[in-house]
């Protein structure tokens, strides 16, 4: 058998993510990319394990779902708001940021109000949980590392070298 490699030359793709730090670069490829990743990582938000250190649920208001059969996870009652802020929720691509957008019609009250707004601003009886803190922070982190990867020599493991090499998969000829 014989295996055609493909060796890829970073200095283009730094470039180009340097482009993209500096707000001049076309990054609507790799947000595409990336949002599997930011599904998974938007339903981690609403996860048993709280990463966004979200104020607990008051003992009663637990104790009340609990005894309702609904989750102690914290803004998880009927699922519409996780769902709105991830599979459902509105993303754009735009040349230099990726909007990610918690889709606050699917959040509707009986009367109308969008709990998902009182949730992440708090009210009087409830403290503010902002909704993507861990996600922001997450996404922050990954593209940082897989710049210093890549920079270092070392992209591997980057998030963006596995996008690159599954993009050029279909080339390579075994």
């Amino acid at each position: 058998m014989i295996d055609y490699k493909i060796k890829v030359d970073w200095k283009p793709t730094l470039a180009w993510l340097e482009r993209i730090k500096a707000g001049t670069g076309d990054a609507r490829p790799l947000w595409a990319a990336m949002i599997p990743r930011i599904h998974t990582f938007v339903k981690d938000e609403f996860a048993g394990g709280n990463p966004n250190k979200w104020q607990s649920l008051s003992p009663r208001y637990r104790h009340w779902k609990a005894t309702h059969g609904y989750p102690h996870w914290i803004g998880v009652l009927t699922g519409k708001m996780r769902d709105a802020a991830g599979p459902g929720a509105k993303i754009q691509l735009k040349p230099r940021v990726l909007i990610w957008g918690l889709d606050q019609n699917q959040t509707r009250a009986k009367n109308g109000a969008s709990y998902s707004g009182y949730f992440h601003g708090g009210t009087s009886k409830m403290p503010a949980r902002p909704i993507f803190r861990s996600t922001r922070l997450r996404v922050d982190t990954m593209l940082r590392k897989d710049l210093n990867d890549m920079k270092s020599g070392d992209p591997r493991m980057s998030f963006t070298f596995a996008w690159l090499s599954k993009s050029l998969e279909p080339y390579r000829k075994r």
